[in-house]
């Protein structure tokens, strides 16, 4: 029985925080290995600074605000690992289908570039 293809999904910075708080991601994809140490310190700074954060909390941040700077960076080892040989990400789509339940016919995955635009992905 094959994987069911489903819609599109928006790899957005509330799915991030939730790989982020799967122990498992980095077994499933080693591809994302040279992010382990800054993907547990982005999941460790969602949970102190906005999970734990106090409603008179002025300077607290978002779950986007924290996320972003990772997401820059993963997006620009997802589209590396495009350009790379084939099969480099089906780790990541598998992983991605399995925590879904279908396999999405198109993962869009949207991030700042090192040059300040908007740079959208689809895997």
């Amino acid at each position: 029985m094959g994987t069911k293809i489903g819609p599109k999904l928006v790899f957005d910075h509330m799915m991030i925080y939730q790989v982020l708080s799967d122990d498992m991601l980095w077994e499933k994809v080693p591809e994302l290995l040279p992010l382990r140490v800054e993907g547990e310190a982005t999941h460790h700074n969602i949970v102190e600074k906005v999970l734990r954060a106090t409603k008179n909390c002025n300077s607290c941040s978002t779950v986007r605000a924290v996320v972003k700077p990772f997401q820059t960076k993963l997006g620009e080892l997802l589209e590396a690992l495009q350009g790379g040989d084939s099969g480099e990400l089906d780790n990541f789509i598998n992983y991605i289908s399995v925590r879904r339940g279908y396999r999405p016919a198109v993962i869009l995955v949207y991030y700042v570039g090192s040059d300040g635009t908007t740079k959208k992905l689809e895997l």
